[in-house]
């Protein structure tokens, strides 16, 4: 029975691919983006996260927990040490405000079937079906590959969301059951994708140009201010796409901050500044350029 890691499965979503979705998010990720909007998706196992703001402070998780696991930090922060924690999961089931909250959970393919199905008819009235996001689904390849197989069983369109860290023989094998790809670009340059994202493109771009030669892909590139919406990083870019014999889709996603608070519930610092705001005048430029050169240029989530 193949087994994986999950961290949250979103119904009725509507950005993931076409129709109505179930959007079924994989933990772990190869990459530690410093922009990145759910840090709780990076690690593969399942971990704790703490919201301060929501505390009591009545310490009821801590009286729950026989290990003696949690610890409160000089700053507030609820601590659980997994190399005591025996995962019987008491603590979050005291914690009546959802402060501390266990992120992640094991799942076999029929678990996650059981949701995805629940919604079926949607699927058939709207064109949709489910989606695999993350994280980065094929972190755990033979999960993904073995839960793309029961949706084929059951006629559901699939889509894949990666940044396409893995080999391409990976994704050649999965490559008969996705319907479609979306394929995270954030930058051209290896030494930048290392020094922003913790691990190199080498390889990367490669599959890119394979898989938009025989596949159907919308290349999702997050604009990210001062790091790759001007300059040589947006250059490069602009230069790679150009250069491939493909003039599809491409969704722009527009930077923000909406997961600063999950960095201070995680206890991690965020390696961007706080106070960083998108310049939509660069925004736009960037995508009138895409436009000119022949692209079709989406933003998810925007009215048309």
């Amino acid at each position: 029975m193949v087994e994986g890691v999950v961290y949250d499965i979103m119904r009725y979503a509507l950005h993931d691919g076409p129709g109505i979705r179930t959007t079924v998010f994989f933990k772990g990720c190869p990459l530690t983006c410093k922009w990145c909007a759910n840090p709780e998706s990076q690690a593969p196992a399942p971990e704790f996260i703490f919201f301060s703001d929501k505390c009591l402070g009545c310490n009821a998780c801590i009286t729950a927990c026989d290990e003696n696991a949690i610890s409160v930090l000089e700053n507030g922060y609820k601590q659980v040490d997994p190399t005591r924690c025996s995962g019987c999961k008491r603590c979050v089931e005291e914690c009546y405000t959802e402060a501390l909250r266990l992120v992640g959970r094991s799942m076999t393919v029929e678990d996650v079937m059981d949701e995805v199905m629940k919604d079926q008819a949607f699927y058939l009235e709207s064109g949709g079906g489910v989606t695999f996001s993350g994280g980065d689904p094929l972190f755990q390849s033979q999960f993904l590959t073995a839960c793309l197989g029961a949706c084929k069983a059951k006629k559901l369109h699939t889509v894949v969301e990666t940044a396409g860290v893995t080999t391409w023989e990976t994704l050649d094998v999965i490559r008969p059951l996705v319907d479609q790809f979306l394929f995270d670009l954030k930058v051209v340059a290896v030494d930048d994708h290392r020094a922003l994202t913790g691990v190199s493109n080498i390889g990367v771009l490669d599959n890119l140009k394979k898989l938009v030669s025989c596949h159907n892909v919308i290349v999702r590139i997050p604009i990210i201010p001062d790091i790759n919406d001007h300059g040589t990083p947006w250059k490069e870019i602009q230069a790679f796409l150009e250069n491939l014999p493909w003039r599809g889709r491409i969704d722009m996603l527009p930077y923000h901050r909406m997961g600063l608070g999950k960095y201070t519930a995680l206890n991690r610092p965020y390696s961007l500044d706080p106070d960083l705001v998108l310049n939509m005048e660069k925004f736009h430029d960037c995508q009138r350029k895409l436009i000119e050169a022949g692209f079709t240029v989406q933003i998810p989530g925007a009215q048309p």
